[in-house]
């Protein structure tokens, strides 16, 4: 579920319109256009929360590194993107436009 009770879409989107929305996410100046962005692509915008969830499990147990450099004139949402892009990335040369390889 999403902040405000409303479900985040039932599927998730490729990498490829993760990795998309991700970088649109980036440029969103507040939480407001960061909402509205977010309720044009649910499923893309259920991806961004599930890479998001999985980084925070991995801090949690000690196995994340976040190394991307943030400045004091990025955008709320700069970070969380750039995680999500990296991570849709990796799918993306690893799977091609799948996260978790082929499909038998």
């Amino acid at each position: 579920m999403g902040r405000y009770g409303k479900p985040l879409g039932t599927t998730i989107a490729s990498p490829k319109t993760v990795l998309s929305f991700a970088e649109e996410l980036m440029l969103c100046p507040s939480e407001e256009s960061a909402i509205t962005r977010m309720r044009r692509d649910l499923e893309a915008a259920r991806g961004v929360y599930i890479v998001a969830g999985d980084v925070a499990s991995a801090a949690d147990i000690g196995h994340a590194q976040i190394l991307i450099p943030t400045g004091p004139n990025e955008t709320p949402f700069c970070l969380l993107a750039a995680v999500v892009c990296e991570r849709a990335q990796v799918a993306i040369d690893k799977y091609g436009d799948s996260w978790d390889g082929p499909r038998s």
